[in-house]
């Protein structure tokens, strides 16, 4: 993919007015992988899409063109392939599913680009399906919902039972529009450089830290995100008893798993018994 493909998007400004240059600055100092000033080496992007570093409100712009337009050239092949099926008489009889791994950070906790926490940004993850008979067309759904959701979801929309061993429940009634499937809660996990589990209620973020990585994680973290979906206030001091109800759900959650699939140990212990044992 080359550069042009930012072009379109040149006289279109960025609508998100965060971070701005006042916080861009703050976040210099913040060291890491995918922070503002370790995006690449020695601050050298080898791609013309993306900013060798984010160093102003200018560079973070740069960025998101760079994403829209990474965007667009999915968006311009995926329809392509569509067309392809229109054109043989198929495409009303296919099902196309769009989803990723995770989202990406833009400046949340000062990180830019990638997946280093348990961020909301990071598990906010794209999931589009257009199945025959069943989606209903330009519906969004708002609903909690988890990755191992997906597959007896797919089970599901094909008609076969889910293995009574799965996590996960089908989500197929909130496709057709309804949102039948919506937790009060979600629990999340990080064992890739910070090791962080996080729950996420319909109103705040709770981050609960056992190896920051380097990054600038407070032990316990928690975020208004009715207030600030940005993540730019720790509001835990204040916020006792929301701390204490976030954490009450992250450990009978923890229970839950234990009880589910036999655990030995928490498998973010694990995690840290192998750092350490590096170290030493």
């Amino acid at each position: 993919m080359d550069a042009s493909w930012a072009d379109r998007f040149r006289d279109i400004p960025v609508p998100q007015k965060w971070p701005d240059e006042e916080t861009i600055r703050k976040h210099q100092s913040i060291k890491g992988f995918f922070t503002a000033q370790e995006q690449f080496r020695d601050n050298k992007s080898p791609f013309p899409l993306m900013p060798g570093s984010v160093s102003c409100r200018a560079d973070f712009e740069h960025m998101v063109t760079g994403y829209d337009a990474a965007i667009a050239y999915t968006d311009a092949h995926i329809g392509e392939v569509l067309s392809e099926f229109d054109r043989q008489g198929i495409l009303d009889d296919a099902a196309v599913i769009i989803t990723g791994d995770h989202g990406d950070a833009f400046g949340e906790h000062g990180i830019y680009s990638d997946h280093v926490c348990a961020d909301e940004c990071i598990h906010r993850i794209p999931f589009v399906v257009r199945w025959p008979g069943v989606s209903a067309k330009g519906k969004h759904s708002g609903a909690f919902l988890y990755n191992v959701d997906f597959p007896p979801t797919l089970c599901d929309l094909l008609g076969m039972p889910a293995p009574s061993g799965w996590d996960g429940s089908s989500f197929k009634d909130n496709i057709k529009g309804l949102d039948n499937l919506d937790r009060d809660y979600l629990v999340w996990d990080c064992g890739l450089y910070t090791v962080q589990r996080a729950v996420r209620t319909k109103t705040h973020l709770m981050i609960k830290t056992y190896d920051n990585y380097g990054y600038p994680f407070a032990p316990v973290e928690i975020y208004d995100m009715t207030k600030d979906p940005y993540q730019t206030r720790n509001i835990a001091n204040e916020n006792p008893s929301e701390v204490r109800k976030c954490t009450e759900i992250m450990d009978g959650w923890v229970e839950e798993q234990k009880q589910k699939t036999g655990w030995v140990s928490d498998p973010l212990n694990e995690i840290l018994k192998g750092r350490s044992a590096r170290k030493t």
